[in-house]
């Protein structure tokens, strides 16, 4: 199981330009990965948890497709993209 938490400071003059986390996914028995994330302080910090948890050490050659799927999905995720905007400015 791995449970990761990395706070990002956004830059100032920058906020989360709609910012969604990676979809969970579950594969009964197997596999478990969620990520939450939380605006901390005044829009200044992102939190991003990660927990992904993976259950086995040997499985037949037949279930390779499956978890070839599952970790491609795992690194899918991994990979999502949060982009930021320049904040409007108040003149």
């Amino acid at each position: 199981m791995e449970d990761d938490t990395v706070t990002i400071d956004l830059p100032s003059g920058f906020a989360l330009d709609n910012a969604d986390a990676p979809t969970p996914f579950h594969s009964e028995n197997v596999a478990d990965y969620k990520v939450k994330m939380a605006v901390v302080g005044n829009n200044e910090s992102l939190r991003y948890n990660r927990t992904f948890s993976f259950t086995g050490l040997v499985f037949p050659s037949s279930s390779y497709s499956g978890l070839k799927q599952l970790f491609d999905l795992l690194h899918e995720s991994d990979n999502h993209t949060i982009t930021l905007k320049q904040a409007a400015t108040n003149q």
